[in-house]
């Protein structure tokens, strides 16, 4: 994963619950033995919260994107895409 991704996922977890917002991560299945799901979970555990409402989806195809930009109330881009839901 990219650096600052971390900072993202804790600010995001840090400020809202599962009843307010979900986040939608949008990356590629890269050849790597982490799972980033794992990390998450770590950030979680470390703040006390749950990360049931941050979601990977991989490998979306690009004719795709347009709907899921469309969807979001915010969008961070640098390679990975975060939708946060509000």
């Amino acid at each position: 994963m990219l650096k600052g991704w971390d900072i993202l996922v804790r600010a995001f977890l840090e400020e809202f619950t599962a009843e307010e917002a979900g986040l939608f991560i949008v990356t590629r299945h890269y050849h790597s033995e982490r799972d980033p799901r794992d990390d998450i979970n770590q950030i979680a555990a470390e703040l006390g919260r749950s990360a049931d409402h941050i979601h990977l989806l991989y490998d979306v195809p690009q004719e795709q994107m347009a709907a899921l930009y469309g969807s979001a109330n915010a969008l961070y881009d640098n390679q990975w895409l975060f939708f946060a839901n509000l």
